[in-house]
């Protein structure tokens, strides 16, 4: 069964945005003009919803471990971790499509401060979404998450999750090259312990 959570309450932290960009603790934060502007048209135009199902680890011998819903991850150095979990929750994350269309819009003018700014202040947010959804489960331990494209978990298995979505309008697509549309959407598994 595939759920849904919308109406994901973010407020974007300022200093974890500037942390986004190499700025450390101690060192006097730059002065950016209208930085809170962009942080408020940030927080204006996120629409963050995450679809989520939530399979049982069907077998985990051998080569692969393979949920009940048909997906086997194979990838040696992630075995280890996911064979010691009970259940995986499958995600898809997105902040919507009008952040994109407001960065692209910024960097046509010219506006490339802007529209840097904009980008991590929205990857920022994206993080936060995860971590606050991650919350919703306390009952669970939830022992790590694994991203396509991170942590080598290949990119390709972009395609295994998203697929898990498919016939669900959820707004978000995926490319040949197995990038998500809007680009401020992610894919993962969180393994529960």
């Amino acid at each position: 069964m595939i759920e849904t959570l919308r109406n994901i309450d973010i407020t974007i932290d300022e200093t974890r945005v500037l942390r986004y960009f190499g700025y450390r603790r101690g060192t006097p934060p730059p002065d950016i003009p209208d930085f809170q502007d962009i942080l408020s048209i940030a927080e204006r135009l996120m629409r963050p919803e995450i679809y989520y199902t939530v399979s049982s680890v069907d077998s985990n011998g051998g080569e692969t471990v393979s949920f009940d819903n048909g997906i086997r991850l194979g990838d040696a150095v992630l075995l280890e971790k996911v064979r010691k979990g009970r259940r995986g929750l499958f995600f898809l994350a997105s902040l919507g499509p009008g952040l994109e269309a407001c960065i692209t819009g910024f960097l046509e003018k010219g506006l490339c401060l802007e529209g840097t700014l904009l980008d991590g202040a929205c990857w920022v947010a994206l993080q936060e979404v995860i971590k606050g959804f991650k919350k919703t489960f306390v009952d669970e331990v939830v022992d790590f998450t694994l991203v396509p494209g991170l942590k080598n978990f290949p990119l390709e298995r972009q395609r295994d999750i998203f697929g898990l979505f498919s016939g669900k309008e959820t707004g978000m697509t995926l490319t040949e090259e197995c990038m998500l549309i809007p680009r401020k959407s992610l894919s993962g598994i969180m393994i529960f312990h």
